[in-house]
């Protein structure tokens, strides 16, 4: 599965991130590691960092448990062989195989199965596998990472995931906060992020963010994490028209403001611009210090209007 661009992209500003530090110390060693924190939070991303200073030459395969169905995460992982049974039509390589010589990352293992539980701690304690239906025992020189935005103690401790299962990889956990308990790796993983957006959008000029539109990236609480602060990346992306930082006007209706669903057709940034007029009572050079505009934007695009 090939790495995702951002992954790629974030390689110079991750020395600074949560999680890094311990990432880097645990990547060459063959030991299995659990990253842990809430959705969006860039555990795949950080998942993918350990994986490209492992050192292992075989490649990084990705599965996320929570898109297959519960009946077939066994089969997945471990593999099956022709009539093992209904609809196994041939022998199928699981994904562990798929990772020999390289890293296996399961997301989300607080969903595997009991019977997966029970197939992962074989696996880790003995390295080899058995695929479904099959005899044979392949052995494995597969790099596990897992990650899970569950409470994996309370499953434990409830009897939802192995107790045997848990304490193996319990020593080797890295817990990635929310994305608003770590303000200070906002905007550069903004600008990052912004960089990467404008390369996908055909807008090859330098990422950055004017002053009044950083401060608000900053201040907000980011409740989707990484993956809300990707979207409004991509957002500044498509409304930036000009070989400029992004402004205030260049960001979604979620950061700029809220919008009424009659204003929902009407462009943006020019409902941006009539918000900030109304909260200055119309004072144009007010208006734009805050959106980080010149007094000519405003006036533009507020039309008559506006002025």
């Amino acid at each position: 599965m090939p790495e995702c661009p951002l992954s790629n992209l974030l390689e110079p500003t991750l020395p600074g991130l949560a999680g890094y530090d311990l990432a880097s110390r645990f990547a060459p060693l063959p030991w299995p590691v659990m990253i842990l924190g809430p959705t969006g939070s860039g555990k795949s991303v950080l998942a993918r960092a350990i994986h490209r200073l492992s050192g292992r030459a075989g490649a990084l395969v990705e599965c996320a448990l929570p898109a297959i169905p519960g009946s077939l995460r066994h089969s997945i992982v471990a593999g099956h062989t022709r009539g093992a049974f209904t609809d196994a039509r041939d022998d199928r390589m699981g994904v562990i195989e798929q990772a020999q010589g390289g890293t296996l990352f399961l997301d989300e293992i607080g969903l595997a199965t009991p019977e997966l539980q029970e197939l992962l701690l074989g696996v880790l304690e003995s390295g080899w596998v058995t695929r479904i239906g099959d005899s044979r025992r392949r052995p494995v020189n597969t790099r596990f990472l897992f990650a899970t935005n569950t409470d994996l103690d309370g499953l434990r401790r409830s009897g939802q995931f192995r107790e045997d299962l848990y304490w193996r990889l319990g020593p080797f956990t890295i817990t990635l906060p929310a994305l608003v308990q770590r303000r200070e790796e906002i905007l550069p993983l903004a600008v990052a992020l912004l960089g990467e957006s404008l390369r996908e959008a055909g807008k090859p000029w330098a990422p950055a963010f004017g002053e009044p539109a950083a401060a608000r990236l900053a201040a907000h609480n980011w409740p989707g994490n990484l993956r809300e602060l990707r979207g409004v990346c991509q957002w500044a992306a498509m409304m930036v028209d000009a070989d400029r930082p992004a402004e205030m006007a260049d960001l979604p209706p979620s950061l700029g403001g809220p919008e009424p669903p009659t204003q929902r057709r009407r462009g943006t940034r020019d409902y941006a611009i009539r918000v900030a007029l109304e909260r200055t009572q119309g004072n144009v050079s007010q208006a734009a210090r805050e959106l980080g505009i010149s007094r000519t934007t405003v006036y533009r695009r507020a039309g008559p209007s506006g002025g």
